[in-house]
C-alpha cells in the first residue's frame, strides 16, 4: 500500500523518523569524546560556506535480516537561497559496501566521508539536515531503480544550487517510492532536524535508547568510530557521525557550471578577431549579472570575480572602443586563471 507522505511530512526521510515509535538519540561530540572537536563557530549570512559530511556509519546484523536488503543512504539538506528563498539538496547512493543483499560481514561495516550539502553559501535563517540509512527489500525493480535515483543524485550534486535544482522533484518522488512503501523498505537509523543558529561541530545520532548513550564515557577515532567496552550494549545498535563544517573560501568556486560557461563564453569571443569592444561588453553585462546574482557564491567573492574578469576584459581593448583597439594576441585566459583568492590581473 503506498503511504501518504507527501500529507504527512516534507520528506520520506522525516516522515520515516516520525513514523518511529522512538526518536534518535542525538548527541553533539566535545573535544574529551573527539580529539578534533574545536570550539564551535556561528555561522555569518552571507560570509561562510557550509558543509555537511557523513563522517561515518556502522549498521549492525541484530536489527535487519540484510541478506534480504540493500543498503541505501539518502540524505536531505535544505537551506536559504538568495534567488529562489530556499534551496534543496538531496542524494540517494548505495555505497558498494551496502550494494546488493547479503552485504558482507553487515555487523562490521563502517562508511567514511559522504557529502551531504555543499559548499554552498549560507543565507542565514534555519539549516534543515536530514539523513537516512534504509533497508531496501530485494527485487526485480530494487536494483534498477536505485541505479537511476544514483545517477539523478549524481548529476544533482550537493554543491551547486542551479546543477541541483532541476533534480530535486524527480528525486523527491522516487525516494518516496523506493522507501516509502510498507513491507519494502526499513529505516535502520535516522536524523530530520533543524539547526538555527548554524554552528560547526560533529554528531552522534543513534538508534540506542539515551540510557545506553552515555556522554562521559564516548570515545571516538581519528575515523569516527565509536569505541566499544566489553559488552557494551550500544555495539547493538547501528550510528552515523555527520559534521557541519564552515569556511570563508570556496575551493570548487571554478566547477559554477554557469559562471564557467559565461567565461568561456566571453574568452572565445575575444579569439575572433571581428569581435568589437561593445560585443564584448554585452558578453561581459551578461557575466557579472550571473556573478552578483549568483546562488553559488557569497557576495564579496561574487564581487571579487567580476572586477578580476572585467580588469581582463580592459587590458583586451586597451582604451579602444572597436576593433582596432584590441591588443593582438591577448587571452583571459580560462576561468580558473581568475584566481579568485589570489587575483592575477590578467594572462598574456
Amino acid at each position: 500500500m503506498r503511504l501518504g507522505i507527501g500529507e504527512k511530512a516534507k520528506s520520506v526521510i522525516a516522515w520515516a523518523v516520525r513514523e518511529r515509535n522512538t526518536e534518535p538519540t542525538v548527541r553533539r561530540l566535545t573535544a574529551a569524546q573527539l580529539s578534533i572537536v574545536a570550539q564551535p563557530l556561528t555561522l555569518e549570512r552571507d560570509k561562510h560556506y557550509v558543509q555537511v559530511r557523513l563522517k561515518s556509519l556502522r549498521i549492525v546484523n541484530s536489527r535487519i535480516a540484510w541478506k534480504k536488503y540493500y543498503g541505501c543512504i539518502h540524505t536531505n539538506a535544505t537551506l536559504a537561497d538568495s534567488r529562489t528563498g530556499e534551496a534543496q539538496f538531496q542524494s540517494i547512493s548505495t555505497p558498494s559496501k551496502l550494494a546488493g543483499p547479503d552485504p558482507k560481514h553487515a555487523d562490521r561495516i563502517l562508511l567514511k566521508d559522504v557529502p551531504v550539502l555543499g559548499p554552498v553559501p549560507y543565507r542565514g535563517g534555519n539549516m534543515t539536515v536530514e539523513i537516512g540509512l534504509f533497508a531496501v527489500q530485494s527485487s526485480d525493480l530494487a536494483e534498477p531503480f536505485l541505479d537511476v535515483l544514483m545517477t539523478m543524485s549524481k548529476a544533482a550534486g550537493v554543491s551547486f544550487v542551479t546543477a541541483a535544482a532541476p533534480f530535486v522533484e524527480p528525486l523527491k518522488k522516487g525516494a518516496e517510492r523506493l522507501l516509502g512503501l510498507e513491507n519494502h523498505s526499513t529505516l535502520a537509523v535516522g536524523l530530520a532536524h533543524g539547526f538555527s543558529p548554524v554552528e560547526t561541530g560533529y554528531y552522534l545520532v543513534t538508534d540506542a535508547p539515551s540510557h545506553l548513550v552515555d556522554g562521559s564515557s564516548l570515545r571516538f577515532d581519528e575515523s569516527f568510530r565509536l569505541q566499544f567496552e566489553k559488552n557494551d550494549k550500544l555495539a547493538d545498535y547501528p550510528y552515523f557521525v555527520f559534521s557541519i563544517e564552515a569556511e570563508t573560501r570556496r575551493a570548487d568556486w571554478a566547477s559554477i557550471p554557469d559562471l564557467r560557461s559565461a567565461h568561456d563564453s566571453l574568452r572565445a569571443l575575444l579569439h575572433d578577431p571581428k569581435t568589437t569592444s561593445a560585443k564584448a561588453e554585452e558578453a561581459y553585462t551578461f557575466f557579472k549579472r550571473l556573478a552578483l546574482t549568483s546562488p553559488d557564491l557569497v557576495g564579496a567573492d561574487a564581487d571579487t570575480l567580476v572586477a578580476e574578469e572585467n580588469a581582463r576584459l580592459q587590458k583586451a581593448f586597451g582604451q579602444g572602443r572597436a576593433v582596432a583597439g584590441r591588443k593582438k594576441g591577448f587571452d583571459i585566459g580560462p576561468f580558473e586563471s581568475l584566481g579568485l583568492y589570489a587575483t592575477p590581473s590578467g594572462t598574456a
